[in-house]
């Protein structure tokens, strides 16, 4: 039981560093960092009323970042050739169609529904499954990033408070239940994943997140050694990225 208790800690304590992307895929978070942060009055816009235990938990996270997770996304780096890289990344941006689906719909981006939907087909019979992402070649299948976060900003739902969760990292209250919904569509999540076995998903997110997490590990570092206050630089940049992302 110990055994089972500690695999079940270790793969929710893998998927936590996923959020450092915040709803949206790798590439566009690297292009964004690349940038400087615009100076914003985001966070200060959002409350923040825990934010002692808030801090607590960010520091918590980086600890559980860098001395556990950043080792293995290193290794995994050196020693995963980049083409593989990419493909693994472009199967399971394929597979999370259903969350991004249900975004549009939701917000009656019924056009970009269609986009969404054409490029699944596509990437998931020529694109070999998924892994060749064939669609993004193609630009009249181009699309934005939804999900159910943004649809429930869309029907005039604010921010709520803003919080940090030991190993998922930042969110806000309308983000967390946006994010709990998109796990109902999610594949790779329960309840209503086609997938029965938690030990197999847990095994997909898992993959997931290590070939996502050498590209995650080098923007957290370089966000923090850039910021005077880790805490802020990270809490700002969430909510500027989910505010472009609501914007668009």
């Amino acid at each position: 039981m110990m055994k089972s208790l500690f695999v079940k800690t270790t793969f929710i304590a893998a998927f936590g560093l996923a959020s450092i992307s915040s709803a949206q895929e790798v590439d566009d978070d690297e292009d964004f960092f690349n940038e400087d942060l615009e100076e914003s009055t985001s966070g200060a816009n959002v409350a923040d009323p825990f934010e002692k235990v808030n801090r607590g938990i960010f520091a918590f996270n980086d600890f559980v970042y860098l001395k556990l997770f950043k080792p293995v996304a290193k290794t995994y780096s050196n020693v995963m050739p980049d083409p593989a890289e990419k493909g693994i990344g472009n199967f399971f941006k394929n597979i999370k169609y259903p969350v991004r689906l249900t975004g549009n719909v939701l917000q009656l981006k019924l056009g970009q529904a269609s986009k969404e939907t054409g490029s699944f087909l596509i990437d998931t019979t020529v694109g070999l499954a998924g892994f060749i992402d064939v669609s993004g070649t193609i630009p009249e299948l181009e699309t934005t990033e939804e999900d159910i976060g943004q649809a429930l900003a869309s029907w005039g739902i604010g921010n709520g408070f803003y919080f940090v969760m030991p190993f998922m990292g930042p969110t806000t209250l309308r983000d967390f239940v946006g994010g709990r919904a998109d796990s109902y569509v999610d594949p790779l999540s329960e309840p209503w994943s086609p997938i029965e076995k938690w030990e197999t998903r847990a095994v997909g997110n898992t993959v997931e997140l290590i070939n996502n997490s050498p590209q995650l590990i080098d923007i957290y570092e370089r966000v923090k050694e850039s910021a005077i206050d880790p805490y802020e630089a990270f809490k700002d940049g969430y909510l500027q990225i989910r505010t472009k992302q609501i914007e668009e």
